[in-house]
């Protein structure tokens, strides 16, 4: 590999890692959004697979799947939140969310 090749996939890895700690960041406020706290759910990380799932008491009880590449999200009231929130509008449409 060049010198080049090298700094490209660093930049990348430095740009998905500032991507995803953005879209956690998102959630994480529509969580605690008055809206939000209605709902009492959590947040779980998982850096290793850039993936978080949201959920509510166990974690058994998972109300949505989210990675950079796709968004899994098995409640209503939690997409309902994501597509009105303020902060999390620009991360998800309605056809990402089914």
């Amino acid at each position: 590999m060049t010198k080049q090749t090298e700094i490209d996939i660093a930049y990348q890895e430095k740009t998905t890692d500032e991507d995803f700690k953005t879209l956690i960041r998102a959630v994480k406020n529509a969580l605690s959004s008055p809206k939000g706290k209605l709902l009492c759910c959590r947040l779980k990380v998982d850096p290793a697979f850039q993936e978080f799932v949201v959920y509510q008491g166990t974690l058994t009880n998972v109300w949505g799947r989210f990675s950079l590449k796709r968004h899994d999200v098995y409640r209503h009231h939690l997409k309902k939140l994501l597509l009105t929130n303020e902060n999390t509008k620009p991360f998800f449409t309605e056809e990402e969310l089914l």
